[in-house]
């Protein structure tokens, strides 16, 4: 739950590989989790400039989490980057 540090690998990581998806769609997560929607909409919209597909599957619940919590973490704030579920989602998974 390090959401700054995790914002931080990601904007590294999409630094060093734009092109790759995973690292935009961990980076509007990260934004979601500390609260800044404008910038996990713009790292949503990379994700779906590059892999609309990939972007389709995740949002459908194809994750794989062995942890529960983990799992519904992901999606709600993957949603919310969506703009498919209000930011007031997230308050409980903080």
């Amino acid at each position: 739950r390090n959401y700054a540090l995790s914002v931080e690998t990601a904007l590294a990581t999409v630094t060093e590989t734009p092109s790759l998806p995973v690292s935009h769609l961990f980076l509007a997560i990260g934004w979601v989790a500390l609260g800044d929607l404008d910038q996990a909409r713009k790292a949503f919209e990379a994700v779906r400039q590059l892999a609309p597909q990939y972007l389709a599957s995740r949002l459908a619940g194809d994750v794989q989490f062995r942890n529960p919590e983990h799992r519904l973490r992901y999606l709600t704030f993957l949603r919310i980057a969506a703009g498919v579920e209000a930011m007031s989602a997230a308050q409980a998974l903080r």
